[in-house]
């Protein structure tokens, strides 16, 4: 009885060591050519990195699309839309009122970036309180 109960164990820890080292080399796999190519070619890679990442936000929108409209009514399709478009011009406006008076302030326009930042926000909420829902 003890035996089987210290083979037990001993598979536990077998098993535990296996899936860590499984872990270890597929994140090496995975992160050692991102980080050589990283080092190689910054540019590149971080030029790489943001079409990847838009990619993958235009996959998650298509797809979420497609999950919401399946099956609905030429009218709800219409409304949806409405609302979509609504809130990304929301969204855009709030990244360029975040963006843009960045981008002036570190080129020591202050006035004209507490202008913008107030008028893209401004915009935003006129969007946002102004338009109603569908």
């Amino acid at each position: 009885m003890k035996n089987t109960a210290f083979l037990n164990v001993i598979s536990s820890v077998a098993k535990f060591l296996l899936i860590a080292v499984l872990c270890f080399a597929s994140c090496f796999a995975l992160v050692f050519p991102f980080w050589l190519f990283a080092d190689k070619s910054p540019s590149s890679y971080t030029i790489f990195i943001i079409f990847l990442a838009a990619v993958l936000i235009i996959y998650a929108i298509v797809i979420s699309f497609i999950k919401k409209l399946r099956g609905k009514s030429r009218d709800e399709k219409k409304v949806y839309w409405f609302n979509f478009i609504r809130m990304l011009a929301i969204i855009i406006l709030i990244a360029l009122g975040i963006i843009i008076p960045f981008i002036l302030v570190l080129n020591y326009y202050r006035i004209a970036a507490l202008i913008t930042f107030v008028l893209l926000f401004a915009a935003a909420g006129v969007i946002g309180f102004c338009v109603k829902k569908r």
